[in-house]
């Protein structure tokens, strides 16, 4: 046997250290959150409300969503606050077992992203499909690209404005309600049908130790 094999087989079984989940990093936001509305952090308190910013501004979309997504059996899980080079966004999804909706917000919500997972596991490994498409591409997957009101923009980091330049958290919501209804408000066949014309990613890793 060559070293490279060698190799890969202590790679498989070396431990690593564990990513924080999802909701592990949104449980660090909101204390971030809190601490910087009660001032308890020096110098990122309500008198430098940039961080604060685009938390407030996800909150307020998931205040109008809240009220569509819930009764569809999703619930929302805080990512946290990230930086670019445009400026700091936050983010966070409505999770359904394999479904997400994924939000990014800065002044406003400008990127919703749908995924849905595929997993096949056995006694050798443990396989991961996931698909994942914008909100204007499901729209036209769907036939509705001419009649939502939340619409792709060329300008970034805006890539998604109201059709008609108003709230686009109340145009999402308007979409998920006339249009998407009929494929999120339950779980689907015809949903994952089109999910999988999306962008695919796949990976494999070992089993897990129930499976």
């Amino acid at each position: 046997m060559g070293l490279g094999k060698r190799v890969v087989r202590w790679a498989w079984v070396l431990p690593h250290p564990r990513p924080l989940s999802r909701r592990e990093r949104g449980a660090v936001a909101f204390g971030l959150h809190e601490a910087c509305r009660s001032g308890r952090i020096s110098g990122m308190s309500t008198n430098s409300n940039s961080r604060l910013a685009p938390l407030a501004s996800l909150e307020a979309c998931v205040a109008r969503l809240d009220g569509v997504l819930t009764p569809w059996g999703f619930r929302f899980e805080l990512d946290g606050v990230h930086s670019s080079h445009v400026g700091l966004y936050a983010t966070g999804s409505y999770i359904r077992g394999a479904t997400s909706i994924s939000l990014c917000c800065r002044e406003e919500v400008d990127n919703v992203l749908y995924e849905h997972t595929f997993v096949r596991a056995n006694q050798c490994s443990r396989e991961t499909e996931r698909f994942s498409m914008g909100h204007m591409a499901l729209m036209k997957e769907m036939g509705c690209a001419t009649e939502c009101r939340l619409v792709g923009n060329d300008t970034y980091p805006d890539l998604l404005v109201a059709r008609d330049g108003g709230d686009r958290a109340e145009a999402l919501q308007f979409d998920l309600v006339k249009h998407a209804a009929p494929l999120l408000s339950s779980e689907n066949e015809e949903f994952e049908a089109i999910m999988r014309r999306g962008f695919r990613s796949y990976w494999i890793e070992p089993p897990l130790a129930s499976e």
